[in-house]
């Protein structure tokens, strides 16, 4: 629904420009009077076209208007390709695919060349990182026992994995459900508002219709607005945001935010922006001000979520997003 609402909003705003432009006036004869000269002539305002550029604007506005609510309450929805793109992504547990036994010849000189198990002349013994073994089978034994206990710890990490992405799915499932029903209900009520709406706002915008020099003084003053919100966010939080970050925002923490700041209710500020970086460049660039860091997940290698703790200052970065658009949010929790 969503898509359909920008592509609305797109048809309205070029509808509402080419109305705005719509020429009005006609040309008119002069006419020569003995003594007076040449009276009239030049071009005049057509009440027939006023009414038909006021009708363009109406129904250009409504068109708008009905992509704008069309784009606030439609529901989002995770696509099942990019689900089954993560599984895809995930690495193999092993990279041996014969039978992992030890009268297998194949797997014990495999074990022999991953863990570069080599005989030292000098002790006359087996060496396997820094311990050393009587003989070929006791080495080969302890390489497969490590193996065996990693490929343990790989299939746990990709269970892990795999579960968070069924309940993120799950989530996003039922969010674009409530936000449907939430649509439902209120549909009536918008139509009706929107008439009511569009005839306000073709009004005024009518009245007060910007100038060119008022919109580029407005854009200036938002420009502005943004530079000052970003320094004031970059010194609260001692680092420095992407170069491309837009939709700057900063926000207590609140019962209603918390999920975002695992869980933590007050005593802390969200930093929030947008930027077109990959999660591993986000994470890379505040590296530079906060340090080597963490992941948020102790067992899950996930550059999705990372922290850092700087004196008495607990960071938490919290990426929603992998794609051209990349939503960002940055915790600062006080450390009690």
């Amino acid at each position: 629904m969503k898509g359909f609402g920008y592509l609305f909003i797109f048809i309205g705003v070029a509808y509402l420009f080419f109305a705005f432009n719509m020429d009005v006036s006609v040309s008119s004869s002069s006419a020569y009077i003995p003594g007076i000269g040449s009276v009239g002539g030049g071009e005049i305002a057509n009440l027939d076209l006023m009414a038909r550029r006021q009708n363009h604007l109406i129904v250009a506005a409504l068109i708008t208007l009905i992509g704008a609510l069309m784009v606030i309450f439609g529901g989002s929805r995770v696509e099942s390709s990019q689900v089954a793109q993560l599984v895809k992504d995930t690495k193999p547990v092993a990279d041996f695919s014969g039978e992992r036994e030890l009268s297998s010849d194949p797997y014990r000189l495999w074990l022999a060349a991953k863990y570069q198990i080599e005989r030292n002349e000098i002790f006359d013994r087996f060496v396997l990182g820094e311990q050393t073994f009587a003989n070929l089978d006791a080495v080969l034994a302890k390489a497969h026992a490590i193996e065996v206990l990693e490929a343990e710890e790989r299939a746990a990490k990709a269970v892990e994995r795999a579960a968070r992405i069924a309940a993120h799915d799950e989530a996003m499932r039922m969010a674009a459900e409530e936000d449907a029903a939430r649509w439902r209900e209120q549909q009536p009520k918008v139509i009706v508002g929107a008439f009511l709406v569009v005839l306000l706002l073709v009004g005024a915008g009518l009245l007060l219709k910007e100038s060119p020099a008022e919109r580029a003084a407005r854009e200036k003053a938002d420009r502005d607005a943004q530079v000052e919100l970003i320094a004031e966010a970059e010194r609260k939080f001692d680092v420095k945001l992407p170069s491309d970050a837009v939709k700057v925002k900063l926000t207590a923490v609140n019962q209603s935010t918390a999920f975002r700041c695992d869980g933590i209710e007050n005593g802390g500020e969200i930093l929030e922006f947008s930027t077109r970086f990959k999660k591993e460049q986000v994470r890379d660039h505040f590296r530079k001000f906060l340090g080597k860091g963490q992941p948020q997940f102790e067992y899950l290698d996930d550059s999705f979520d990372w922290n850092w703790k700087k004196g008495q200052t607990k960071y938490l970065l919290t990426m929603f997003s992998d794609e051209v658009s990349n939503s960002v949010y940055l915790c600062i929790i006080a450390d009690k």
